[in-house]
């Protein structure tokens, strides 16, 4: 757009660069296959939040969910009341991007 925000940035030559508008370029992705996590927690709180999984089955943690709740069969969460201990396993088959890593664009102009 003329005279747009991005056109008169671009015009006064801070778009780009380290103090620009647009810094940073995507140099990289963390992804993850079939994630998996083990939560071991004390008795009391295991009880606790185990009657709250029985009834939709799901848990969510940082940009993980698993459960019926959280997308579809294929995704299983086993307890073991011995242990205190839920685990969950993503059996979609489908790759998680769970980061970016950055570049901080060098100063071409």
């Amino acid at each position: 757009m003329e005279n747009g925000p991005i056109e008169t940035l671009y015009r006064a030559n801070v778009l780009w660069g380290p103090n620009g508008r647009f810094t940073l370029r995507t140099a990289g992705l963390v992804v993850v296959y079939q994630p998996s996590i083990s939560v071991t927690m004390s008795k009391s709180d295991y009880e606790k939040n185990s009657s709250y999984w029985s009834g939709s089955t799901g848990i969510g943690i940082g940009p993980f969910s698993f459960g019926a709740s959280a997308g579809g069969p294929n995704e299983d969460i086993t307890t073991d009341s011995a242990t205190n201990t839920v685990n969950a396993v993503d059996k979609t088959g489908i790759p998680k991007i769970i980061a970016v890593v950055t570049d901080v664009l060098p100063d071409l102009i």
